[in-house]
């Protein structure tokens, strides 16, 4: 902490800014007096430091998690952003990540489309579990992923055995328990340590 400060406090206006972009944000204010939360804030107030702090979640209630402190230096600036909320919508965004625009042929989007669009396909069928028991595109792009690493030239198009099994494996399991089974044994023994680092110095600043 005390150099991650003192190389932010050595910069000047002049240099290249920073931007910190803290992914579950509420898990940042369950750290021990919220000591890393109130020095970026600080430091963000300050005009010879150019760095700014965004925080994302899905808490709506984490203004309440903020110590006293803490709010005193955040400029209070939420930014409420929602996602899909229907199912035709859910479909567009799925064709949306198999067809990139710029690198997607014509037969490839046409193939794409008219699976996903098609009333009677079960691969819609297969889609719309998904949707119904989560709604998050994250665990729809990690489903389709792994559904695309499986195309080759013996299978190029998207059929409804790709989704068997896939579909259970992404919608109706932790999601950390699935990114965890696909870890290497040297991956394993890290997180392993860092939650034992995690828990022996629970009580100390971060």
């Amino acid at each position: 902490m005390t150099f991650l400060l003192e190389t932010l406090n050595s910069g000047d206006k002049e240099r290249q800014s920073v931007v910190f972009i803290l992914d579950e944000f509420d898990l940042f204010t369950q750290h021990h007096n919220q000591h890393l939360l109130y020095n970026l804030f600080d430091l963000s107030q300050s005009k010879s430091t150019p760095i700014a702090v965004i925080g994302l979640t899905c808490r709506q209630d984490i203004m309440e998690l903020l110590e006293k402190r803490v709010k005193s230096r955040f400029s209070h600036r939420q930014y409420f952003l929602y996602g899909v909320q229907n199912f035709e919508d859910y479909v567009d965004v799925a064709i949306d990540i198999l067809c990139p625009s710029k690198i997607a042929s014509k037969e490839w989007a046409a193939h794409v489309t008219n699976v996903f669009n098609s009333p009677h396909n079960k691969v819609r069928t297969y889609l719309e579990r998904i949707f119904n028991f989560n709604k998050s595109i994250v665990i729809l792009k990690n489903c389709l992923t792994w559904i695309a690493i499986k195309l080759d030239e013996t299978s190029p198009q998207i059929d409804v055995e790709m989704f068997e099994g896939k579909v259970d494996r992404f919608s109706f399991k932790d999601s950390k328990a699935v990114l965890i089974k696909g870890l290497s044994k040297l991956e394993c023994c890290m997180l392993i340590s860092m939650a034992r680092l995690s828990t022996k110095h629970a009580n100390q600043p971060f």
